[in-house]
Protein backbone atom coordinates (compact mmCIF):
# COMPACT_ATOMS: atom_id res chain seq x y z
CA UNK A 1 0.00 0.00 0.00
CA UNK A 2 1.91 3.19 -1.18
CA UNK A 3 0.09 6.86 0.46
CA UNK A 4 1.26 10.15 -0.77
CA UNK A 5 1.86 12.71 2.21
CA UNK A 6 -1.26 13.82 3.00
CA UNK A 7 -4.10 14.30 5.22
CA UNK A 8 -6.43 10.76 6.12
CA UNK A 9 -9.81 9.99 8.17
CA UNK A 10 -9.62 8.31 11.18
CA UNK A 11 -10.62 4.98 9.94
CA UNK A 12 -7.77 4.42 7.27
CA UNK A 13 -5.31 5.15 10.05
CA UNK A 14 -6.89 2.21 12.41
CA UNK A 15 -6.57 0.02 9.56
CA UNK A 16 -3.07 1.13 8.64
CA UNK A 17 -2.26 -0.51 12.29
CA UNK A 18 -4.13 -2.92 12.13
CA UNK A 19 -1.75 -4.35 9.30
CA UNK A 20 1.17 -3.00 11.16
CA UNK A 21 2.19 -0.67 8.42
CA UNK A 22 4.26 1.76 10.36
CA UNK A 23 6.36 3.09 8.02
CA UNK A 24 3.36 3.91 5.62
CA UNK A 25 1.38 5.78 8.67
CA UNK A 26 4.79 8.08 9.39
CA UNK A 27 4.42 9.69 5.55
CA UNK A 28 1.12 10.77 6.38
CA UNK A 29 0.27 14.20 7.93
CA UNK A 30 -1.41 13.72 10.91
CA UNK A 31 -4.27 15.93 13.05
CA UNK A 32 -3.23 15.38 16.82
CA UNK A 33 -6.54 13.63 17.84
CA UNK A 34 -5.29 11.15 15.31
CA UNK A 35 -2.02 10.44 17.16
CA UNK A 36 -4.21 10.35 19.99
CA UNK A 37 -6.44 8.02 19.09
CA UNK A 38 -3.14 5.78 17.31
CA UNK A 39 -1.50 5.33 20.59
CA UNK A 40 -4.68 4.64 21.95
CA UNK A 41 -5.08 1.65 19.19
CA UNK A 42 -1.42 0.51 19.97
CA UNK A 43 -2.02 0.04 23.56
CA UNK A 44 -4.69 -2.69 22.03
CA UNK A 45 -2.53 -4.46 20.08
CA UNK A 46 0.00 -6.92 21.38
CA UNK A 47 4.02 -6.60 20.49
CA UNK A 48 3.51 -3.39 19.14
CA UNK A 49 6.38 -1.23 17.20
CA UNK A 50 8.64 0.24 19.64
CA UNK A 51 10.03 2.74 17.23
CA UNK A 52 6.50 3.90 15.81
CA UNK A 53 5.68 4.04 19.33
CA UNK A 54 8.67 6.29 20.03
CA UNK A 55 7.73 8.37 16.77
CA UNK A 56 3.84 9.24 18.08
CA UNK A 57 5.35 10.18 21.73
CA UNK A 58 7.49 12.38 20.19
CA UNK A 59 4.54 14.19 18.07
CA UNK A 60 2.43 14.29 21.40
CA UNK A 61 4.64 16.13 22.89
CA UNK A 62 5.49 18.44 20.02
CA UNK A 63 2.10 19.42 20.02
CA UNK A 64 2.40 20.32 24.08
CA UNK A 65 -0.15 18.05 24.32
CA UNK A 66 0.66 17.54 28.03
CA UNK A 67 -3.18 17.98 29.23
CA UNK A 68 -4.62 14.99 27.53
CA UNK A 69 -2.95 12.97 29.88
CA UNK A 70 -1.04 10.53 27.35
CA UNK A 71 2.10 11.90 28.83
CA UNK A 72 1.41 12.50 32.18
CA UNK A 73 -0.34 10.73 35.29
CA UNK A 74 -0.95 6.89 35.37
CA UNK A 75 -1.06 6.74 31.25
CA UNK A 76 -2.28 3.29 30.24
CA UNK A 77 0.35 3.17 27.07
CA UNK A 78 3.01 3.95 29.56
CA UNK A 79 2.43 0.77 31.59
CA UNK A 80 1.67 -0.82 28.33
CA UNK A 81 5.40 0.00 27.00
CA UNK A 82 6.67 -1.24 30.53
CA UNK A 83 4.72 -4.26 30.10
CA UNK A 84 6.32 -4.88 26.72
CA UNK A 85 9.68 -3.85 28.10
CA UNK A 86 10.02 -1.13 25.37
CA UNK A 87 12.17 0.85 27.78
CA UNK A 88 13.60 3.85 25.42
CA UNK A 89 9.96 4.90 25.03
CA UNK A 90 9.77 4.59 28.78
CA UNK A 91 13.18 6.53 29.30
CA UNK A 92 12.04 9.80 26.84
CA UNK A 93 8.63 9.89 29.29
CA UNK A 94 10.90 9.94 32.74
CA UNK A 95 13.70 11.86 31.03
CA UNK A 96 11.01 14.53 29.97
CA UNK A 97 10.30 14.72 33.60
CA UNK A 98 6.41 13.35 32.88
CA UNK A 99 6.63 10.40 35.06
CA UNK A 100 8.63 11.10 37.91
CA UNK A 101 5.71 10.17 40.12
CA UNK A 102 4.35 7.04 38.65
CA UNK A 103 5.17 4.32 41.18
CA UNK A 104 3.75 1.24 39.21
CA UNK A 105 6.29 2.95 36.39
CA UNK A 106 9.76 2.63 38.80
CA UNK A 107 8.30 -0.78 40.03
CA UNK A 108 8.82 -2.15 36.70
CA UNK A 109 11.77 -0.45 35.64
CA UNK A 110 13.32 -2.22 39.00
CA UNK A 111 11.49 -5.76 37.93
CA UNK A 112 13.78 -5.19 34.60
CA UNK A 113 16.68 -3.83 36.17
CA UNK A 114 16.21 -0.76 34.04
CA UNK A 115 19.11 0.91 36.11
CA UNK A 116 18.83 4.58 33.56
CA UNK A 117 15.12 4.77 34.78
CA UNK A 118 15.47 4.34 38.21
CA UNK A 119 18.40 6.56 38.38
CA UNK A 120 15.99 9.39 35.67
CA UNK A 121 13.62 8.40 38.79
CA UNK A 122 15.85 9.12 42.33
CA UNK A 123 14.11 12.58 43.08
CA UNK A 124 10.87 10.33 43.27
CA UNK A 125 12.20 7.64 45.97
CA UNK A 126 14.87 9.75 47.72
CA UNK A 127 12.50 11.83 49.20
CA UNK A 128 9.83 8.75 49.92
CA UNK A 129 10.64 6.22 52.39
CA UNK A 130 7.79 4.00 51.91
CA UNK A 131 8.33 3.97 48.18
CA UNK A 132 11.85 3.39 48.37
CA UNK A 133 11.15 0.69 50.73
CA UNK A 134 8.45 -0.65 48.19
CA UNK A 135 11.00 -0.68 45.35
CA UNK A 136 13.19 -2.63 47.46
CA UNK A 137 10.76 -5.53 48.14
CA UNK A 138 10.23 -5.57 44.47
CA UNK A 139 14.09 -5.46 43.95
CA UNK A 140 14.47 -8.10 46.56
CA UNK A 141 11.68 -10.83 44.82
CA UNK A 142 13.67 -10.25 41.31
CA UNK A 143 16.77 -10.65 43.10
CA UNK A 144 17.95 -6.82 41.26
CA UNK A 145 20.48 -7.01 44.69
CA UNK A 146 22.44 -3.85 42.81
CA UNK A 147 19.17 -1.65 42.57
CA UNK A 148 18.08 -3.11 46.46
CA UNK A 149 21.12 -1.98 47.53
CA UNK A 150 20.41 2.21 45.55
CA UNK A 151 17.40 1.72 47.41
CA UNK A 152 18.65 1.06 50.82
CA UNK A 153 21.04 3.70 51.00
CA UNK A 154 19.51 6.43 49.11
CA UNK A 155 16.60 6.81 51.48
CA UNK A 156 15.36 7.48 55.20
CA UNK A 157 13.34 4.10 56.75
CA UNK A 158 12.02 3.43 59.73
CA UNK A 159 12.70 0.56 61.89
CA UNK A 160 10.13 -1.65 61.16
CA UNK A 161 10.64 -1.40 57.54
CA UNK A 162 14.05 -2.04 57.66
CA UNK A 163 12.97 -5.47 60.32
CA UNK A 164 10.54 -6.44 57.35
CA UNK A 165 13.39 -6.08 54.83
CA UNK A 166 15.82 -7.99 56.94
CA UNK A 167 13.20 -11.15 57.09
CA UNK A 168 11.92 -10.39 53.23
CA UNK A 169 16.08 -11.07 52.44
CA UNK A 170 16.30 -14.22 54.71
CA UNK A 171 13.11 -15.76 53.29
CA UNK A 172 14.13 -15.14 49.89
CA UNK A 173 17.46 -17.89 50.71
CA UNK A 174 19.86 -14.67 48.86
CA UNK A 175 21.23 -11.73 49.07
CA UNK A 176 23.75 -12.42 51.66
CA UNK A 177 25.55 -9.27 50.98
CA UNK A 178 22.34 -6.76 51.31
CA UNK A 179 21.59 -8.74 54.80
CA UNK A 180 25.07 -7.67 55.97
CA UNK A 181 24.41 -4.54 55.16
CA UNK A 182 21.03 -4.36 56.71
CA UNK A 183 23.15 -5.73 60.22
CA UNK A 184 25.91 -3.80 59.66
CA UNK A 185 25.40 -0.53 58.28
CA UNK A 186 21.82 -0.19 59.82
CA UNK A 187 21.82 -1.77 62.82
CA UNK A 188 19.02 -3.64 62.53
CA UNK A 189 17.78 -5.43 65.57
CA UNK A 190 17.96 -9.37 64.14
CA UNK A 191 16.01 -10.46 68.10
CA UNK A 192 12.83 -9.10 67.48
CA UNK A 193 9.75 -11.46 66.85
CA UNK A 194 11.43 -13.67 69.31
CA UNK A 195 14.47 -13.98 67.00
CA UNK A 196 12.58 -15.32 63.56
CA UNK A 197 15.17 -14.01 61.60
CA UNK A 198 17.57 -17.17 62.55
CA UNK A 199 14.59 -19.26 63.04
CA UNK A 200 13.89 -18.86 59.40
CA UNK A 201 17.01 -18.66 58.15
CA UNK A 202 17.76 -22.00 59.89
CA UNK A 203 14.80 -23.26 57.86
CA UNK A 204 15.49 -21.49 54.47
CA UNK A 205 19.29 -22.80 54.91
CA UNK A 206 21.47 -19.98 53.16
CA UNK A 207 24.69 -20.87 55.58
CA UNK A 208 25.92 -16.89 54.90
CA UNK A 209 22.98 -15.74 56.10
CA UNK A 210 22.73 -17.78 59.70
CA UNK A 211 26.72 -17.09 59.79
CA UNK A 212 25.78 -13.37 59.52
CA UNK A 213 22.84 -13.66 62.69
CA UNK A 214 25.26 -15.89 64.54
CA UNK A 215 27.78 -13.62 64.88
CA UNK A 216 25.15 -10.61 65.85
CA UNK A 217 25.22 -9.89 69.65
CA UNK A 218 21.70 -9.60 69.75
CA UNK A 219 20.52 -12.69 68.04
CA UNK A 220 19.96 -15.89 70.01
CA UNK A 221 19.78 -19.49 68.16
CA UNK A 222 18.13 -21.13 71.16
CA UNK A 223 15.21 -18.73 71.28
CA UNK A 224 11.96 -20.78 71.23
CA UNK A 225 13.60 -23.97 73.20
CA UNK A 226 16.01 -24.50 69.97
CA UNK A 227 13.45 -24.44 67.44
CA UNK A 228 16.30 -22.78 64.63
CA UNK A 229 17.79 -26.30 65.35
CA UNK A 230 14.94 -28.56 64.60
CA UNK A 231 13.83 -26.36 62.11
CA UNK A 232 17.28 -27.39 60.03
CA UNK A 233 17.33 -30.66 61.03
CA UNK A 234 14.03 -30.37 59.28
CA UNK A 235 14.84 -29.28 56.02
CA UNK A 236 17.56 -31.60 56.16
CA UNK A 237 20.68 -28.85 56.11
CA UNK A 238 23.64 -30.45 57.56
CA UNK A 239 25.80 -27.35 57.04
CA UNK A 240 23.04 -25.41 58.64
CA UNK A 241 22.92 -28.26 61.72
CA UNK A 242 26.54 -27.88 61.95
CA UNK A 243 26.75 -24.36 62.73
CA UNK A 244 24.33 -23.87 65.20
CA UNK A 245 25.55 -27.11 67.14
CA UNK A 246 28.98 -25.11 67.03
CA UNK A 247 27.36 -22.63 69.38
CA UNK A 248 27.88 -22.84 72.74
CA UNK A 249 23.88 -21.71 73.67
CA UNK A 250 21.96 -24.21 71.26
CA UNK A 251 21.36 -27.79 73.06
CA UNK A 252 21.03 -30.84 71.22
CA UNK A 253 19.26 -32.57 73.52
CA UNK A 254 16.14 -30.06 74.20
CA UNK A 255 12.72 -30.93 73.23
CA UNK A 256 13.41 -34.58 74.46
CA UNK A 257 16.07 -34.76 72.01
CA UNK A 258 13.36 -33.61 69.07
CA UNK A 259 16.39 -32.96 66.64
CA UNK A 260 17.80 -36.41 66.92
CA UNK A 261 14.91 -38.42 66.51
CA UNK A 262 13.53 -36.27 63.22
CA UNK A 263 17.34 -37.18 62.17
CA UNK A 264 16.65 -40.90 62.80
CA UNK A 265 13.14 -40.34 61.33
CA UNK A 266 14.46 -38.85 57.94
CA UNK A 267 17.34 -41.35 57.52
CA UNK A 268 19.74 -38.58 58.10
CA UNK A 269 23.18 -40.70 58.98
CA UNK A 270 24.99 -37.46 58.52
CA UNK A 271 22.87 -35.01 60.37
CA UNK A 272 22.20 -37.73 63.33
CA UNK A 273 26.19 -38.13 63.55
CA UNK A 274 26.39 -34.46 63.87
CA UNK A 275 24.03 -34.30 66.99
CA UNK A 276 25.14 -37.23 68.46
CA UNK A 277 29.02 -35.17 68.22
CA UNK A 278 27.74 -32.28 70.48
CA UNK A 279 26.14 -33.99 72.66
Amino acid sequence: MQLASQSINDATVAKLVSYKLYSQITTIKLDFLQVETLLLLLDSFSHFNQDFALYLINLVDKKESLETGLLKGESPILFRLCEEKYYECVKYYVSKGYELGNIPVLFYAVRDNQVDIVWLMRSTYLTCSNLAYGAIKVAIKFKRWNLATVFLNGSQHTMRNLVDLLFTVIESGQGTEFLESLLVDHNVDASLDDNYAIRIASRVGNPGHVELLLKNPTVNPAARNNESLVAAVTAGHLSIVKLLLGDKRVDPSAQNHSALHIAIQNKRLDIEQAIRNAM
